[in-house]
């Protein structure tokens, strides 16, 4: 197949298009389409504006024992290659109930489904489905980002290696137990950096004038002079006047930077759940800032009044479903004309630090391979790595004595295929 006409078959799709109606007085539910694919072609809020949930991918989000009544439609755009019955996945919290109801785009109805308990399958037969006429389906244009490769860095690193005279680290540092405000520690992470064909840091940031900040500042003018981007990754924030002082801080501070990542001239912001938990998303919409930021969660209602969407971990260990995932999360990027990052892991292991702790087997090297893969199958504008330095939960890529620069040298590898495009349209 030319690569014309592979593109085509891409954007350019014949199948059914249904809109999907949740209504619940759960606090939280999701639908998964278990064995068809589905484009994603918008959402509609019909009940609950104003409160403060979030609609997931196929579900919604509302605060913990939330029991309002909240409805939202999704339209979605079925492949025409159907299977004789197409299994739903239906999982909701502990309260209340959820009605799932399929109709087409003239409002009529196909089928419905009730359900109380936790979790619920359900299914429908190809010839419901397929009472619907055949149209064409043509994805959007997708926002013309240059695709980037970005590390989360982790600063913190003084006497903190140790509790009780041992390591609470998986892994040990090629370079020792180091401090983060040794400067020639941060010039060789950058030149490692460099090396694995990342393009920058993002670096986790708690509050103004603390150590962390302090490491910020000596790592600033490595960056500028060594030509890597760095940016701030936003862990907290106790209120919103706190916030607004942050950001008139790192304004003032590090935006004018030539190396502060920036689109258009306009400086770029990651946020982390954390502060969207701490002051909600109806919150940060009402900044008024300088930066563009990037909110946390491939949630669609996450994106209003934000520049893009990302998410810190790629949990789920079947990276089939975890690349679907991705791949819904691009399409609803692209829907909205947003910026999508898809994260990539190398393992997890935080069992030395945390009890009883969590441990994603890194399989030697065979699990982050699958990560890019299922990433780069999505066609992100970026891609992040979760981590360069996160050295407490074992996802780190700098640089062990136990595997030495192997992680480097792959994510050099799938770094460099990212930004050639060669495998980023493959399905």
């Amino acid at each position: 197949m030319s690569s014309l006409l592979f593109i085509f078959a891409i954007f350019a799709l014949k199948g059914y298009p249904i809109i999907l109606d949740i209504a619940t007085t759960s606090d939280w539910v999701e639908i998964n389409l278990e064995n068809v694919d589905f484009y994603y072609q918008g959402d509609t809020f019909l009940v609950g504006e104003g409160k403060e949930f979030r609609s997931g991918i196929l579900g919604i989000q509302k605060k913990p024992f939330d029991s309002s009544l909240v409805q939202a439609q999704f339209k979605i755009f079925l492949n025409k290659k159907l299977p004789p019955l197409l299994e739903f996945t239906g999982r909701k919290g502990k309260l209340g109930k959820t009605v799932v109801r399929f109709f087409t785009v003239d409002k009529e109805t196909l089928a419905q489904f009730v359900y109380e308990e936790e979790k619920k399958d359900f299914f429908l037969r190809r010839e419901t489905i397929q009472k619907i006429p055949l149209t064409i389906y043509s994805l959007p244009p997708k926002k013309k980002i240059k695709p980037q490769v970005f590390a989360f860095y982790y600063p913190w690193y003084s006497d903190n290696w140790f509790s009780n005279g041992k390591p609470v680290v998986a892994h040990k540092p090629v370079l020792g137990f180091y401090s983060s405000r040794d400067r020639e520690i941060l010039k060789k992470h950058i030149l490692m950096a460099k090396e694995a064909e990342i393009d920058g840091f993002l670096v986790s940031w708690w509050i103004r004038n603390s150590p962390i900040d302090e490491n910020l500042r000596r790592l600033v003018p490595l960056c500028e002079s060594l030509k890597l981007k760095f940016t701030i990754y936003l862990e907290s924030a106790t209120s919103l006047s706190d916030l607004i002082e942050d950001l008139k801080y790192i304004d003032s501070l590090y935006a004018k930077s030539p190396s502060f990542l920036k689109i258009d001239g306009l400086p770029v912001i990651f946020i982390f759940s954390r502060v969207i938990e701490q002051l909600s998303l109806s919150a940060l919409r009402t900044v008024k800032s300088p930066f563009l930021f990037i909110t946390y969660g491939y949630a669609p209602s996450n994106l209003e009044g934000f520049f893009g969407f990302h998410e810190y971990f790629p949990w789920e260990l079947d990276l089939a479903k975890g690349g679907n995932r991705f791949r819904l999360a691009s399409q609803i990027a692209q829907a909205k004309d947003k910026i999508y990052c898809a994260p990539v892991i190398p393992g997890y292991d935080d069992r030395a630090f945390r009890q009883p702790g969590s441990l994603i087997d890194r399989n030697n090297g065979k699990f982050y391979q699958k990560s890019w893969k299922a990433a780069l199958k999505t066609n992100p504008d970026w891609i992040l790595i979760t981590s360069f330095n996160e050295w407490f939960e074992g996802t780190e890529i700098e640089p062990s004595r136990e595997f030495g620069d192997f992680y480097l040298k792959l994510t050099a590898h799938y770094a460099k295929l990212f930004k050639k495009r060669k495998d980023a349209y493959r399905y």
